[in-house]
């Protein structure tokens, strides 16, 4: 199976083997958090997965749900493992700090009407946490990411052109990325309610781009 862990217990891992199992290396490192579903296009992102399998580019995914297995087996079967990592659900405290080792972060929904309207509340934490966002989604969150200019984003669910945007990320330098970074947040900022939970996470963030 992928790797989920090299201590056992996957949902023991903390931030700091997370940061000495993958940040060592210098692939762009792209994670997905939350529920781990058909709806959220991962059978297609195989095929992504599978065309860049050389190159430098590294998946994580944090969470569980009803296709995780199946997904893992899909990997496992395309040898993909070296260019992942499976980590079970972390508690909500505890993603600002995961998703700090993340380059960019990945988000996608089917391709169906009922999603095209409405702003999934995942691409509204990706904001908030300031991070770079490579999407396969059209409507609303579409037009956010663009917008926003904060990522790259494929509106017709095509996983073979995204393997492009994933690579055109790739070769972004450090500080073009943090820029993305900066727009996520300052959009977010600008055009999100206010609310405690938001707060809470903006001045975490806050104190993370502290630390650059």
């Amino acid at each position: 199976m992928p790797k989920e862990s090299k201590i056992g217990r996957p949902e023991a891992l903390n931030a700091s083997y997370f940061s000495h199992s993958v940040n060592e290396s210098d692939s762009l490192k792209i994670m997905y958090t939350g529920n781990i579903g058909t709806v959220q296009n991962f059978e297609n992102l195989l095929i992504t997965m599978e065309k860049l399998r050389s190159e430098k580019v590294f998946w994580i995914f944090i969470g569980d749900g009803r296709f995780k297995i199946d997904f893992q087996k899909l990997v496992n079967k395309k040898n993909l493992d070296n260019n992942s990592l499976f980590i079970n659900n972390v508690s909500e405290e505890e993603i600002p700090s995961y998703c700090n080792y993340a380059d960019s972060m990945y988000l996608s929904l089917t391709d169906k009407g009922v999603f095209k309207n409405t702003v999934p509340a995942k691409l509204q934490t990706y904001l908030a946490l300031g991070k770079p966002i490579l999407a396969v989604i059209s409507g609303e969150a579409a037009t956010i990411i663009k917008n926003a200019d904060c990522g790259y984003v494929n509106e017709d669910n095509d996983f073979n052109k995204f393997s492009d945007l994933v690579l055109k990320m790739s070769k972004l330098t450090k500080k073009d990325r943090l820029k993305m970074a900066q727009n996520s947040l300052n959009y977010y900022k600008n055009n999100f309610a206010s609310s405690l939970r938001k707060n809470e996470i903006i001045n975490y963030v806050d104190s993370l781009w502290k630390k650059f």
